[in-house]
């Protein structure tokens, strides 16, 4: 919007004289605690409370390794906060909030590399160990990676013994609706119009044993 602007944030700031200032002692090579005030303006916290300041929220490396591996097995974020809060000996005791776990994983999710750097690095591991593999990146505008293939030295020697392959899907919807029996496919002759082409060249499963 056009000359909009934006509304003052509420004055939270009371005049507290309360400091402490630390200084650097280069001589003796320690921190020196130069001026401490520790009278305030004000009411504090209600000690039970602390744990909620944002300086006292923190999760601690023991509570990071359980919360990983009761994600891993499938445990949801509420039930691993209730388990760490029994530990402890109830919520009240607790340094953190769901929504810091929360943070804590996605943290972890930035610190991972992304999909196609693990990719490549898998590929290329792949590579070191076959000699025979073969991998080809194709990239776009701006580098943007667009298609991805590769095949092993096992796949190409399989290729080589038998050729082309006979497949059938005997759990496709599809073809468990419309026929009795799953249909055996040549999967070189399917095109964009598969179920127009299956129907043409159908072949029960029974009629190919007895064959």
């Amino acid at each position: 919007m056009k000359n909009r602007v934006r509304e003052p944030k509420p004055e939270t700031r009371c005049g507290c004289m309360s400091k402490l200032h630390v200084i650097f002692n280069a001589v003796t090579e320690s921190w020196v605690v130069r001026d401490f005030c520790d009278e305030h303006n004000h009411e504090l916290v209600v000690p039970k409370l602390a744990r909620m300041l944002r300086s006292h929220k923190k999760m601690t490396e023991p509570d990071i390794s359980q919360m990983n591996h009761m994600k891993e097995v499938g445990i949801s974020m509420p039930n691993i906060f209730g388990s760490l809060a029994s530990q402890c000996g109830g919520y009240e005791n607790v340094n953190f909030l769901i929504k810091d776990m929360h943070n804590q994983v996605a943290k972890q999710r930035r610190q991972l590399p992304d999909d196609l750097t693990s990719a490549m690095a898998y590929l290329e591991t792949l590579a070191a160990r076959d000699q025979n593999l073969f991998y080809s990146v194709k990239k776009g505008r701006e580098g943007v990676f667009r298609q991805i293939f590769w095949c092993d030295g096992r796949c190409q020697l399989d290729y080589d013994l038998f050729g082309d392959v006979l497949a059938f899907d005997a759990t496709d919807r599809e073809w468990k609706t419309g026929y009795e029996n799953p249909a055996v496919l040549n999967p070189s002759e399917l095109t964009k119009h598969w179920v127009k082409v299956a129907a043409e060249i159908e072949i029960s499963l029974m009629t190919l044993i007895n064959f």
